[in-house]
């Protein structure tokens, strides 16, 4: 057994169902835990930051409460700031460590530092931050398919043949190794994001990051109400607290685990019912694997201008402060009320539904004709749940220049409004009432 080893926690925020974690206690004696705020999470991009205020708060609240349940069964949590490879390497040195345990990535930034520390040590990585891995896909990375459709039917037929296909969930260690006694370095005790603030008394859901809280959202969405059961008649809602799963926050930073959802919807389905909302919902989740594997094959062309479908991969610095369209779409002062009730939204709580997210994209792209890589960095700055694989993915597919090449020619934000929101609750919620103005 390997003496000291270090585990480098990235986006598997948990205890629960953490292959990396299990396995690093497993094949350690002495063992260091540490999440570093580095250059992939905390940066500027066209002239904003990349970690907001709504996910910069959760991601600390969801740091805290690992932390304290890492000291519950023996060990601990280093949260530390900087260059992930330059700390890594100085820990390494530090206590000795045989060996770095992390998960598998799939941007292109995260496999390049995978590259440069497995250079000054052994590094193993484990995959759990996809529902499959690409040794259990039905085809080569190099042959994923471009179209959704043809993706899911093939996993399909291939889970018709293999029901055990998604890996069961592995066990939560009770107890872990020691820190090791010669490590001095000290871990950051306060929030280093320069923004972080909570979300407006108006949102419709309050998120709290921590593990057990997003734990008991599976609970609440499955099993106590109706909202797995009727998912399918309320997805395209944008009020209310049920009519999605709000599960997203956790899953992007893995203090859920997207397995552990996965068996869930369907031991649902063993014990209550299976219907088209039960397999709507796998249907999503297998959306947030295309656009994973998706990333893993095509690289840095998702950020691109002329995102997969182009050769380029230009990355040409524009600023969002440079372009007056812009400014106020982020703001929510078009003075379209559909649009503006959907930033201000966005603005207030750092989340929106997914036909919100749909409709103010396709807009920006469309009619307002704005390059999209702008939409995108906004969107990333605000959402508490933002993940690179499928932000810039929905935003790719949206402009028509990613998988699925969609034709927005016929798009039309009222039309949206009036089949969304035909009665204006929505806007009249966020806007006050338009009559009484």
């Amino acid at each position: 057994m390997n003496k000291t080893n270090i585990l480098w926690l990235r986006k598997n925020l948990r205890m629960h169902d953490n292959p990396t974690l299990l396995h690093a206690s497993n094949h350690s004696e002495k063992l260091v835990c540490v999440f570093i705020y580095d250059e992939v999470i905390h940066y500027k991009q066209h002239g904003v930051d990349s970690l907001g205020p709504y996910r910069a708060k959760f991601l600390w609240e969801s740091l805290s409460s690992l932390k304290k349940s890492l000291q519950a069964v023996g060990n601990d949590l280093l949260i530390l700031q900087g260059d992930a490879v330059e700390i890594l390497k100085s820990l390494h040195e530090e206590v000795n460590a045989a060996t770095i345990f992390t998960q598998t990535e799939c941007g292109q930034c995260e496999q390049e530092q995978e590259q440069a520390v497995s250079q000054f040590c052994n590094l193993e990585t484990i995959n759990i931050t996809t529902l499959l891995n690409c040794d259990q896909l039905p085809f080569s990375k190099e042959t994923l398919p471009n179209n959704f459709i043809v993706f899911r039917r093939l996993i399909e037929q291939q889970w018709e043949a293999q029901k055990s296909m998604v890996s069961k969930c592995c066990e939560t260690p009770k107890t872990l190794p020691p820190v090791p006694d010669t490590l001095k370095t000290q871990s950051l005790s306060v929030n280093p994001a320069s923004e972080s603030k909570p979300q407006s008394a108006k949102a419709s859901f309050l998120f709290k990051g921590d593990e057990q809280s997003g734990l008991d959202r599976v609970e609440q969405f499955i099993w106590n109400g109706t909202g797995l059961e009727n998912y399918r008649d309320t997805c395209n809602q944008l009020l209310g607290a049920d009519y999605s799963s709000k599960l997203s926050p956790w899953i992007a930073n893995g203090s859920v685990s997207v397995r552990y959802v996965y068996h869930e919807i369907r031991r649902f389905e063993q014990e209550r019912i299976e219907n088209d909302s039960t397999r709507w919902a796998v249907c999503e989740l297998l959306w947030r694997d295309f656009f994973h594997f998706n990333a893993l094959k095509h690289g840095s062309s998702i950020f691109s201008k002329g995102g997969i479908q182009s050769n380029s991969c230009s990355k040409k610095s524009i600023d969002i402060d440079q372009c007056h369209l812009v400014q106020n779409w982020c703001k929510g002062e078009t003075g379209n009320r559909f649009v503006d009730a959907i930033m201000k939204e966005l603005l207030e709580t750092g989340y929106l539904s997914n036909r919100g997210r749909q409709s103010i994209s396709a807009y920006f792209v469309k009619e307002m004709g704005s390059d999209w890589r702008l939409g995108a960095s906004w969107f990333e700055h605000l959402l508490i749940d933002f993940e690179p694989c499928n932000n810039y993915g929905n935003w790719n597919f949206q402009s028509g220049i990613g998988h699925d090449v969609k034709k927005l020619a016929n798009f039309s934000i009222d039309q949206e409004a009036q089949r969304y929101d035909p009665q204006q609750a929505y806007q009249n919620y966020w806007l006050g009432d338009h009559s009484e103005a």
